[in-house]
């Protein structure tokens, strides 16, 4: 999930859209415009809060390419499956530390 998000946000901060996008520019929150959906206010904060508010920090940050990719590197290493041996989260948790180390000299040079 923290994965798809990251995605998601990334690729519509970088078409510059205030709120979350299909691939073809369609507002997903636009699915939820029949009336029955306009009337209802708790519906209408959630999908405000899941899809506009949600991309405010993506449109503040504008990630570079390689700050995105360091960025789900870390992620992906750190959602563990249980099924690893020791050694394997351990490599991961090495190879999560190098991708840190890189993403913030990167932006110590910023």
């Amino acid at each position: 999930m923290p994965i798809s998000k990251l995605n998601s946000g990334y690729y519509c901060s970088t078409k510059l859209s205030e709120t979350v996008v299909l691939s073809n520019g369609f507002p997903i929150k636009n699915i939820f415009n029949a009336n029955i959906y306009k009337e209802d206010m708790t519906i209408n904060r959630f999908l405000k809060k899941v899809f506009d508010d949600s991309m405010v920090p993506f449109n503040r940050l504008q990630l570079s390419k390689e700050e995105f990719v360091l960025l789900r590197a870390i992620i992906s290493s750190h959602f563990v499956s249980g099924d690893l041996s020791q050694y394997g989260r351990q490599l991961l948790l090495t190879e999560a530390e190098k991708y840190s180390d890189m993403l913030m000299k990167m932006l110590q040079v910023l």
